[in-house]
């Protein structure tokens, strides 16, 4: 590639097509890339780097992508539809749901693209076609931690993470929601792209999510657990239908979660 790239100022007239390589696309700037995709009858053409204008917010979109654009990442332009998680454990997760439900997200061509944090914003631009005659037209779907925040309604306060149980009813803190505004851009149930998050004021991660969805599920918990034997006796005692909060806590190590727990109980 850096051979054509330097070359391209002596005419060098020799063309490669590829229709499956992640390791060239890696290599190639957005402003060099094409994006044919064919659905039934219908032939779609993009161009990548036209979805970004000359703004400030753009570009900065744009360089983060063409930095991050690495041979996982560039699986963007081939797959059919594509997931975007935060983590490695939606990652790892998600592929393992969708072959117990029967599904195969290979066959599928659907790729799950981990982007390490919550960057969604710079690469669903490539997607937005209400923004962009030029994005791509795939199916995008994005999972993203609600990660609640909350601080004190005093000057100079700061915001602290909290639990999603530990909600003041007063007017003493003030509550958020991390997620980028993007999570409400795309609430339409008919565009191709789609946020998917916890509910406010009952969950706040994905991990979270799965054992607030599975309280009893022993096969959640792995010999790696340096508290297996503290989880399985409160999932033995929740149980049981006449349990208390009190009951758990007297089998629970001491931690903050146990004392945030003890002020509520």
């Amino acid at each position: 590639m850096k051979f054509l790239n330097d070359d391209q100022k002596n005419k060098v007239r020799q063309t490669f097509i590829t229709s499956h390589s992640p390791n060239i696309n890696a290599t190639v700037d957005l402003d060099k890339l094409i994006v044919i995709n064919k659905k039934e009858d219908q032939v779609d053409v993009s161009y990548p780097s036209e979805v970004f204008s000359e703004d400030k917010e753009d570009r900065a979109s744009k360089k983060y992508i063409e930095r991050f654009l690495n041979v996982t990442k560039s699986d963007i332009f081939f797959a059919k539809s594509i997931i975007f998680v935060e983590g490695i454990s939606e990652q790892i997760l998600i592929s393992e749901f969708a072959k117990l439900m029967g599904k195969d997200l290979i066959d599928k061509h659907i790729s799950i693209v981990n982007l390490g944090d919550r960057y969604f914003q710079h690469f669903l631009k490539l997607f937005d076609t209400e923004e962009s005659d030029a994005a791509l037209t795939k199916n995008i779907a994005c999972i993203t931690d609600l990660d609640p925040v909350r601080k004190k309604d005093e000057k100079n306060a700061k915001w602290k993470r909290r639990n999603p149980f530990s909600i003041d009813t007063s007017d003493k803190f003030e509550y958020k929601a991390c997620y980028n505004d993007f999570v409400d851009k795309y609430e339409d149930e008919d565009y191709h792209i789609r946020v998917f998050s916890q509910k406010e004021e009952e969950s706040s991660t994905f991990e979270y999510d799965l054992l607030l969805s599975n309280p009893l599920n022993q096969d959640l918990i792995t010999e790696s657990m340096s508290n297996k034997n503290e989880i399985r006796t409160i999932m033995k005692l929740a149980e049981e239908e006449d349990y208390s909060v009190k009951e758990i806590l007297t089998v629970m190590n001491d931690n903050n979660f146990k004392d945030e727990l003890k002020k509520r109980y």
